[in-house]
């Protein structure tokens, strides 16, 4: 679609072949340049005033973007085939009150554009009313109170630069190799805050053997994984299988290993964590990984997740724990009494296979994500909603007596 433009020009070289009649003030008779521009074609939407003499003023006569003055120069020359040029520059110079008086209030009708012949660019040129309705606009806009973003991951942003998380956010996912899959982790890491900023990268089904080295595995950021692969003597199964945590060194670096369990039911990794920040009602967390085969006794994995969460409340009763990964079939509900489950979102079609029972209720909210390469699981994302008390609970007052010398 064409630009339609209408160009008013003064020149005093054109003075001859002008009449003078002229729609707003210049010493130079001039008249609109009609025939030129209906030889030219060119439609009529906008009108322009510029003026070709010692001192050059472009005047806007209809409210338009502001932007279009950057491109007026260009507009000119191109479309209508006029030159402007500039004594000195053609740069404009706003200040930061008329931008907002044209916020707020649109465009002026005797707004103006000077050229300063003693810096040689180009002034914005308002008159007072506009100027002083602008900076009252301004006061009474910093005055009302304004909207801010909300929701969990806003909240989530904000704590993670603090770095005082109350649960660590998680990154759960079936990653069916973990070795053709590193460099698209590393990418997501490096480019994604959802990957960078996250405390913990639960994998299962890595598939990893003896033969795969940790210096391969590392990814920036999070260093090295906390690895369990399968093993054949014990499991019968020479491929697949096997679990691994990344911990993020600038969320906790305290991490013990509890649990290291390889059966051909299920593959299991424990770890204690106590981070830089944790809640005052929160001595440490416990995360288990936890991945269960399609073919495997439901009711002998069941037993073993059964008493690696006794074992873990006894050690600390008062620490939240965290069963999290691939449960296939085995249903935890009965077995893990009092854990809640977390995850909502379909993770692999429309079945949910990737869980996280929890022992607080209302902790995590899930988000499902693509998956990484080929993998047929989704990405779920473990998003903490829980408040510590202090930030729960509202301040308590009590009034206290104190006795003064009148009493006694």
């Amino acid at each position: 679609m064409r630009s339609r433009i209408y160009v008013i020009g003064y020149d005093k070289h054109l003075s001859t072949r002008l009449s003078n009649k002229s729609p707003t003030p210049c010493s130079y008779p001039a008249r609109p340049l009609e025939q030129e521009y209906i030889q030219r074609n060119v439609d009529v939407d906008v009108i322009v005033s510029f003026v070709a003499c010692h001192e050059t003023f472009v005047a806007l006569e209809s409210k338009m973007e502001i932007v279009f003055l950057l491109f007026l120069t260009a507009t000119l020359n191109h479309t209508l085939g006029l030159v402007v040029n500039p004594p000195h520059s053609s740069r404009i110079q706003y200040n930061r009150d008329i931008l907002l008086g044209f916020q707020s209030h649109g465009f002026p009708e005797d707004l103006l554009v000077d050229f300063s012949p003693s810096s040689g660019e180009y002034v914005f040129n308002c008159n007072n009313d506009f100027m002083r309705t602008s900076a009252n606009t301004r006061s009474e806009a910093r005055r009302r109170k304004r909207g801010k973003k909300g929701g969990v991951r806003q909240r989530l942003r904000k704590l993670t630069r603090a770095n005082r998380l109350p649960l660590p956010s998680i990154v759960l996912s079936n990653v069916q190799s973990l070795k053709n899959k590193t460099d698209e982790l590393q990418a997501c890491v490096s480019f994604m805050h959802e990957f960078r900023d996250v405390c913990v990268l639960a994998l299962t089904e890595t598939w990893l053997t003896d033969a795969d080295p940790d210096s391969t595995l590392i990814i920036d950021g999070f260093g090295a994984p906390i690895r369990l692969d399968r093993d054949p003597r014990t499991t019968g199964k020479s491929r697949g299988g096997g679990v691994c945590l990344y911990i993020n060194p600038r969320w906790c670096t305290n991490v013990t290993v509890r649990e290291r369990i390889c059966l051909p039911d299920i593959e299991l990794l424990s770890v204690s964590v106590r981070p830089f920040y944790l809640p005052r009602e929160f001595p440490q967390i416990f995360l288990t990984v936890v991945y269960i085969h399609p073919s495997a006794n439901a009711n002998a994995a069941a037993d073993v997740i059964h008493s690696v969460s006794q074992r873990l409340q006894s050690l600390s009763p008062d620490a939240p724990s965290f069963f999290l990964g691939d449960f296939n079939h085995v249903n935890c509900k009965k077995t893990l009494n009092g854990f809640k489950q977390h995850v909502t979102c379909p993770t692999r079609g429309n079945n949910t296979l990737d869980l996280c029972y929890g022992s607080i209720k209302g902790a995590y909210t899930s988000v499902a994500g693509p998956p990484l390469g080929s993998s047929d699981h989704n990405v779920v994302h473990l998003l903490p909603t829980y408040k510590s008390v202090l930030r729960r609970d509202r301040v308590q007052t009590h009034d206290v007596q104190v006795w003064n010398e009148e009493s006694t």
